[in-house]
């Protein structure tokens, strides 16, 4: 049974009992049995509350789940071009002379991948409350 079933049946239990309950009088003419189904209402009420809160928690979590496999995708790209700069640059390191052009150029790549990085997490989704 979906949630929006459940919720919906629930909805039609509180209408029943609200057919029971004598509405209008005073407090102290209330009887017991308007008490026992104004009870029952709060409960299914309550019962509606905790289904649908669940669900917010739910869709947070799935949305924090979706942006850490593209944080982690996204952060394993720039690892592996850090990598492959620093790879690049030790193996070159060794036939150039100008080692300092070498470092620029490596620490140039690294920071623009982090930039890559950081435009690309700037579009994922953000949960708020």
């Amino acid at each position: 049974m979906e949630r929006k079933e459940i919720i919906d049946g629930l909805k039609d239990l509180i209408k029943d009992r609200e057919s029971f309950i004598t509405e209008g009088e005073p407090e102290s003419w209330k009887t017991d049995t308007d008490k026992i189904f104004e009870h029952d209402k709060q409960v299914l009420e309550e019962a509606i509350n905790t289904i649908q809160a669940q669900q917010q928690e739910i869709e947070l979590l799935k949305i924090a789940r979706d942006n850490w496999k593209k944080t982690a995708k996204i952060w394993d790209k720039v690892l592996k071009q850090a990598r492959e700069a620093l790879g690049q640059a030790s193996y070159t390191e060794e036939l150039i002379p100008h080692r300092g052009d070498i470092r620029e150029w490596q620490y140039k790549n690294i920071v623009y991948s982090a930039i890559q990085a950081i435009d690309e997490l700037e579009g994922l989704k953000c949960p708020v409350r």
